[in-house]
């Protein structure tokens, strides 16, 4: 209820007290929202009004608290979302990187020689090391090489007939997939059989 007192409405309630007063009564002066009228009421219809009033404030109360606790939620998954799509986005950059490894890693291992094995070591440890760090931030290999074919983790380049393999199977991988969270971050390019 709004309870705008100008000094007209303040003197005229001042009288009626005192008016009140002298013949002993208690009253309160209660206003309508949007009346300018000064209405005396019985204790009764006071308590009512008083009642009226509490359930009024506990209902605001309680729809003030349920907002606030829906914001709250909202703001911590969008966190929550935001730090998914932001190692996402970051892996993604990476993803390069630990592909040019693996194809050093390849090479320096197809060529074993006694000058060549530290170097070989090296890049195998790094490797190692890269894959790890990729897991422990949540960013995992989409399995593809004699997997069945599925639109929504593989990218198919190549179709061969072979019938060793199964209908629609992936025969070989060309590059790898990844995935963060279920999210796939990049979908594997692979050969598909039959």
């Amino acid at each position: 209820m709004s309870r705008r007192h100008d000094k007209k409405d303040m003197e005229q309630e001042l009288a009626a007290r005192e008016a009140c007063e002298a013949e002993g009564e208690s009253v309160e002066r209660i206003l309508d929202e949007g009346s300018d009228e000064t209405v005396l009421e019985t204790p009764d219809s006071i308590e009512d009004a008083k009642d009226r009033l509490v359930l009024e404030l506990k209902d605001a109360l309680l729809r003030l608290t349920a907002e606030f606790d829906n914001y709250q939620r909202r703001t911590q998954r969008e966190k929550e979302q935001l730090y998914a799509d932001s190692v996402a986005d970051v892996a993604l950059q990476w993803l390069p990187v630990l592909d040019n490894l693996e194809r050093a890693a390849a090479v320096a291992g197809a060529n074993p020689s006694a000058e060549a094995a530290p170097i070989a070591d090296g890049i195998a440890m790094v490797l190692r090391q890269a894959n790890e760090t990729m897991a422990r931030i949540g960013v995992e290999e989409v399995p593809a090489l004699g997997t069945a074919f599925d639109p929504h983790l593989h990218n198919a380049v190549m179709h061969i007939e072979d019938e060793s393999l199964g209908t629609s199977v992936v025969a070989e991988v060309f590059q790898k997939g990844f995935r963060c969270g279920g999210k796939v971050i990049r979908h594997s390019l692979v050969k598909v059989a039959n």
